[in-house]
């Protein structure tokens, strides 16, 4: 259907491609500056989330746009379509249903998630990550009710990384389900450790959304709970605000 449809809307100087899955190439003839480009990518926009007839059900879907102009970003068609690529994972990256012209920012950026991708299968293997415990105090009676795990990298040459550069790539390469996985079994370690000591309080660990989707994630967290010997009523999974406003 939607191939149909950006035949009919397109021009007939332009060619369509399936890329592949849900993926879509449009190769726009004749196009002067980036203005024209946008007036193109809104009748495409508009024309997508038309409802689709599906049975008894209407469905509507929306489309993340990447875009780059020739000659000015490249004259090789298979750098323009890596340009194309980056700057759609940068409007899906701004939220979906949205369009982003290609920038050299976004080289720089690709490059910079494939040195982290790459230094993160490395800190795993050497236990370079760490988690710190910040407490959560009662304000009235100041006395700490509970613990929140945070995770940290300590890179041998680069010093500490922020979660903010490294959980984002992460998740997209899915090697945020080994990194959980360790900050589950860390953390409960400390909290077993904690409640030999007569501590009675809770400790709250963040769950990302590809844990989640793990058909693995509630053995695991059963498995933890059973050889680590706490109490699961004092275990806090948290989710983002994020992933809960994207499927409430």
């Amino acid at each position: 259907e939607v191939g149909n449809r950006l035949q009919v809307r397109l021009r007939t100087e332009d060619t369509i491609a399936r890329l592949g899955g849900d993926e879509f190439a449009v190769l726009l003839s004749g196009i002067k500056d980036k203005q024209e480009a946008k007036r193109i990518i809104e009748t495409i926009e508009t024309m997508l989330i038309q409802p689709i007839k599906l049975g008894n059900n209407e469905v509507i879907i929306s489309a993340s746009i990447g875009v780059t102009m020739a000659p000015y970003d490249s004259m090789e068609e298979d750098t323009l379509l890596k340009h194309a690529d980056l700057a759609m994972y940068e409007a899906k990256e701004k939220g979906k249903n949205t369009s982003h012209f290609y920038t050299k920012d976004l080289d720089s950026a690709a490059k910079e998630r494939m040195v982290i991708e790459n230094d993160l299968r490395v800190a795993l293997k050497e236990n370079q990550l760490l988690l710190h415990f910040q407490p959560q105090v009662d304000i009235e009676s100041l006395t700490v009710v509970g613990f929140e795990a945070l995770i940290r990298w300590n890179h041998p040459e680069k010093g500490m990384i922020s979660p903010v550069k490294f959980i984002p790539v992460a998740e997209t390469t899915g090697q945020i389900v080994e990194i959980g996985e360790w900050v589950l079994w860390e953390s409960c370690r400390f909290l077993a450790k904690l409640q030999l000591q007569g501590y009675g309080g809770k400790l709250s660990v963040n769950i990302s959304s590809r844990q989640l989707k793990d058909i693995n994630m509630c053995g695991l967290i059963e498995k933890v709970i059973q050889e680590t010997g706490i109490n699961a009523k004092k275990l806090d999974l948290e989710i983002t605000e994020s992933m809960l406003m994207g499927d409430v």
